[in-house]
């Protein structure tokens, strides 16, 4: 427990001596965010990143690599889309590192022991978003997830087929932290 919360058997004091503030009070330092603000996703197409954050603070971030098409929402145009989503569905749990994902089913096959470099494979986790807004309503439909991938080596660079691909142990990582119905911004 932090020092400065209460208990329901008894009240502690702050490092300074002081009762703690009510948590209904309690406000983050700047740059900090307070333990029970909300979790949301933020990706920038340019740089090529995401991030977690906790409010408005990122509590960690990794590089990514969006759509080698561009932006757009137009079914079968390979584009990532922009504006808000959230997290439909979590996919894979359980999964080793580096499985692959046929229909979002995992095929038995892993990476690196079985590669094509030419494919552009789904793996180890899949973030399905779906979109929020009316011009991004068909983004589940269009099946745009995160994902890990087998081409880690072109991360940070456009080059994804509309999806957000990140390398697959900072995959992992993201798909540990965030639960169905955080938040996705995605941004130009």
């Amino acid at each position: 427990m932090d020092a400065s919360a209460s208990s329901s058997t008894g009240s502690t004091t702050s490092k300074s001596g002081h009762p703690p503030l009510p948590a209904s009070l309690r406000k983050a330092a700047p740059g900090r965010a307070a333990d029970d603000a909300p979790l949301s996703l933020r990706v920038w197409t340019v740089p090529q990143r995401v991030e977690l954050l906790r409010g408005e603070a990122v509590v960690w971030q990794a590089p990514v690599s969006t759509s080698a098409l561009g932006l757009g929402t137009a079914e079968g145009s390979g584009r990532t889309p922009l504006g808000r989503f959230h997290i439909a569905e979590k996919i894979g749990e359980g999964e080793p590192l580096g499985a692959r994902f046929v229909g979002r089913k995992a095929t038995g096959e892993v990476w690196p022991q079985q590669d094509d470099p030419a494919a552009d494979w789904i793996l180890t986790r899949i973030l399905w978003l779906a979109g929020d807004e009316a011009a991004n309503s068909n983004t589940q439909g269009r099946y745009i997830y995160f994902h890990g991938t087998n081409r880690e080596d072109q991360i940070g660079t456009p080059s994804s087929r509309g999806c957000i691909r990140l390398r697959n142990a900072e995959m992992l990582e993201l798909f540990g932290r965030v639960e169905v119905g955080t938040p996705v911004e995605i941004l130009g």
